[in-house]
């Protein structure tokens, strides 16, 4: 079992800020989305290989 990821609610805001940004320059709920997904996917990786990207 991994590391437990916590996101802050600023964190969070961020996210949902950036989702709003990249629809608003693509038009693609599609794309939006995806790139939300693709950071969230990100942090598994993140919580099963916490050494991967070192602090």
């Amino acid at each position: 079992m991994g590391k437990k990821i916590i996101w802050s609610r600023l964190s969070l805001e961020h996210l949902e800020k950036i989702h709003e940004f990249i629809y608003k320059e693509t038009h693609s709920l599609r794309i939006s989305d995806k790139l939300i997904h693709d950071i969230l996917d990100a942090t598994i990786v993140l919580k099963n290989q916490p050494n991967i990207y070192p602090i």
